[in-house]
């Protein structure tokens, strides 16, 4: 008999994680309605009629930290917003953590920065070699128990990554040790994050997802209280949309915006989905530029779309805001 040869047992491998995630796809496909406080909101509001407010405040970095990326926030139960990054000498360098600062409501002030993931602890807890950490993203479940997933590389860049998450029952004061989010049973890597997780109805989180190898796409996850993934669909093939951003419009529609990948046209590119995730049609550029950098949007209170993004295709420094009514003019 001719012996496999490692493509062929790559491939198997991949086909069988596919199928294994696609069985639970559909044992679940009929309970994920989004939140309704995701996309509660009110037509006939005049929020939208007066002059627009704009403020701008910057965390509380520490001079250890020179270069920090990807922030991340959420509304704690007392009203005050924690917010999470990461920052060190550069990005991906073995100095860099995950930092956290807390907003009081009531004060208007930023308290002190505290470490939440460190590089090194992440890969004792993990009890593997952890090369580089990034990307937190924060949201609270139903049990008011906060979640950080980030990015954990071991070897390679970026596109060996795999997804990280700790827990905290506490408001983030304190936070559990760090567990691996299993997204392939076979092979657990080529999976970033970078947006928003969304609460789901039954109390399940959905989390956008991307990969950087085999592909540049987007995917969608499902996940249960235990951190299990229980199901997964692709947002997008092939080699051109990473970093998903995903806004519910409705109990089962959603709006995912991301940023363009590969040789694609440089625009924000988007989808949407009418059941929950579990499929989507093929995206379409918008008339947003992207100098691929990532975006991040909300429906707000009268159901106008506003997106963060950066209004050119080169360079990464002109942060802008965009309104629409349809997501399809900006």
């Amino acid at each position: 008999m001719r012996p496999f040869n490692t493509i062929t047992v790559l491939t198997i491998a991949l086909l069988l994680a596919g199928f294994y995630l696609q069985w639970d796809h559909g044992k679940w496909s009929q309970n994920l309605a989004f939140e309704k406080t995701e996309y509660q909101c009110d037509r006939s509001s005049n929020s939208g009629s007066g002059d627009p407010l704009f403020e701008k405040v910057f965390l509380p970095t520490i001079p250890e930290t020179p270069v920090v990326h990807a922030p991340s926030m959420v509304k704690l139960n007392n009203g005050n917003l924690l917010a999470a990054w990461f920052g060190g000498s550069k990005e991906g360098a073995l100095d860099v953590d995950v930092h956290s600062a807390v907003f009081d409501n009531k004060t208007k002030q930023w308290s002190s920065t505290t470490i939440i993931a460190e590089r090194e602890q992440t890969g004792s807890e993990l009890n593997r070699y952890i090369k580089k950490i990034g990307n937190p993203v924060l949201v609270m479940d139903k049990k008011s128990r906060l979640w950080m997933f980030y990015v954990t590389v071991s070897i390679g860049g970026w596109s060996g990554s795999s997804i990280t998450y700790k827990i905290s029952s506490d408001q983030g004061n304190t936070w559990s040790k760090a567990k691996r989010l299993i997204t392939s049973p076979l092979i657990n890597i080529s999976t970033l994050v970078k947006a928003r997780p969304l609460l789901l109805k039954n109390g399940l989180i959905g989390l956008p997802v991307y990969h950087e190898q085999f592909g540049l796409f987007a995917e969608y996850l499902i996940i249960d209280e235990h951190g299990k993934i229980l199901s997964k669909s692709r947002i997008t093939h092939g080699e051109s949309a990473i970093q998903p951003w995903l806004v519910p419009v409705g109990r089962n529609n959603g709006l995912v915006l991301m940023r363009t990948a590969g040789e694609s046209s440089r625009h924000v590119l988007s989808s949407q989905t009418q059941n929950n995730g579990f499929s989507w049609p093929p995206h379409e550029s918008t008339d947003l530029p992207n100098p691929r950098a990532a975006v991040s949007a909300t429906l707000m209170s009268d159901c106008r779309f506003l997106v963060a993004f950066n209004d050119q295709q080169e360079e990464r420094n002109n942060m802008s805001i965009g309104i629409s009514s349809d997501a399809k003019k900006w």
